[in-house]
């Protein structure tokens, strides 16, 4: 490929588009996530980081996904009410059960432990399995960032339904 070919074009803003406040933003793709069935709260969270990603420029991690995860859940391959739940766990350690949901969610609820148990214990490792696209990496490791913690993430999917 040449480097002028749209691939290298992922994250960089396209020469016609138009401005939308974040917030209006953040509300329109929540309200399409949930009328596709991702549940309201879920929904909300979602649009947030979708939303984020575009304002840090990074668009292909961004909105233009939220059409293909509202597909996904019509369609039966994501699941839109996950009982994200951890089903092992050691003082440093936990894997944790999308559900068969959107990444995302058992990334935030594994981070969020992982985190504490590093402050806690000075080292933590965590593991998801059974969801869908985590989304941009850099949600998680800033999450680790703003608590003074060395944050590395490596993502793969594979839904278990």
């Amino acid at each position: 490929m040449s480097p002028d070919s749209s691939t290298y074009r992922l994250n960089l803003s396209p020469e016609n588009f138009t401005l939308v406040p974040g917030g209006q933003l953040v509300a329109f793709v929540s309200r399409a996530l949930h009328a596709s069935g991702l549940a309201s709260e879920l929904a909300e969270s979602l649009a947030g980081l979708l939303v984020d990603n575009d304002l840090r420029g990074v668009h292909s991690h961004g909105t233009r996904l939220a059409a293909s995860y509202a597909s996904d859940i019509v369609d039966g391959r994501l699941n839109g009410r996950p009982d994200v739940s951890v089903s092992r766990e050691t003082p440093i350690s936990l894997v944790v059960d999308g559900d068969g949901g959107p990444g995302y969610f058992a990334m935030l609820e594994g981070t969020r432990r992982a985190i504490a148990k590093a402050e806690a214990g000075g080292i933590a490792v965590m593991q998801t399995r059974n969801h869908g696209h985590i989304g941009a990496a850099g949600i998680y490791t800033r999450m680790g960032i703003a608590h003074n913690l060395l944050t590395f993430v490596a993502g793969g999917h594979r839904i278990d339904l």
